[in-house]
């Protein structure tokens, strides 16, 4: 009865194609910006990916930044479902700092700041480096935890306060999140960063810790009200002055709260 189409562009184009021949309405579902990804960057995929959403019935987006793309560069008039991201309460709740620490091998004593998920120089981990050398000079106390895949795009700082965990199975990342005094949300201002919607923002949330965010996209419009826990995206010093005053806090502000799937389910905006 219809076709609901996401993995990336090359797939709605496809989707398409097929959909046409058959009489059936599609829905192209962007999960990320499409045209950052580097299976776009092939000459005219672009522009077929644009005329796809145009032709398809309806679309769901990630994020109010990535509908006001879709709408104003693909000149799309239909209907627009902002669908975002969630997280599994189940798994994602908040825990025993000393405990989480243990089930990982971190150390206890410390204050640990950090961030899991793609480690790589088009995030803006750099900036996370760059402030944890910062602070770690002012810190005598202050470790830098991280945990996930990485490539050779990244200059990595040789510090003996720097844990890396490697990649996490995925049944650790709670217990990750529990086990720091502040999280980090990395970000550059860029076709990606500008209409994502990072999924480690609920799951940190949703694990009650206390977070620094780059100041860019969906995350600049979630936090509006929470400015303080901001960063600019490109300046290693703004993120460390905002975890220096976010390593202060005992809790998060009220105003934040994790959205489960099954409430997600229920929200068309």
């Amino acid at each position: 009865d219809v076709v609901w189409a996401s993995s990336d562009a090359w797939h709605a184009i496809a989707a398409q194609a097929v959909c046409r021949s058959r009489g059936v309405p599609l829905v192209v579902d962007l999960y990320d910006n499409y045209e950052s990804f580097n299976l776009a960057r092939v000459p005219g995929v672009q522009a077929k990916f644009a005329r796809a959403c145009r032709g398809a019935a309806a679309l769901t987006v990630v994020s109010s930044t990535l509908e006001e793309l879709v709408v104003e560069r693909y000149g799309f008039a239909g209907p627009v479902a902002i669908v975002g991201n969630a997280v599994d309460t189940a798994s994602f709740f908040p825990r025993d700092k000393r405990e989480a620490r243990a089930s990982l091998g971190l150390p206890a004593g410390v204050r640990i700041v950090g961030t899991a998920g793609a480690l790589a120089k088009s995030r803006g981990i750099e900036d996370l480096f760059g402030a944890f050398d910062l602070l770690s000079k002012r810190q005598e106390d202050l470790c830098l935890a991280v945990a996930g895949p990485r490539d050779s795009s990244v200059s990595w700082p040789a510090h003996e306060r720097i844990l890396d965990l490697g990649v996490l199975p995925s049944s650790d990342i709670a217990l990750f999140w529990n086990a720091l005094d502040a999280a980090v949300i990395c970000n550059k201002d860029s076709d990606f960063g500008r209409y994502c919607y990072p999924q480690k923002f609920q799951e940190i949330v949703a694990c009650g810790t206390p977070f620094v965010a780059a100041d860019v996209g969906e995350m600049a419009r979630i936090c509006r009200e929470v400015r303080s826990l901001l960063y600019r995206s490109g300046s290693a010093e703004s993120l460390a002055d905002r975890l220096q005053d976010v390593l202060s806090l005992s809790a998060l502000p009220s105003q934040l709260r994790a959205v489960d799937w099954h409430e997600r389910a229920t929200i068309v905006g």
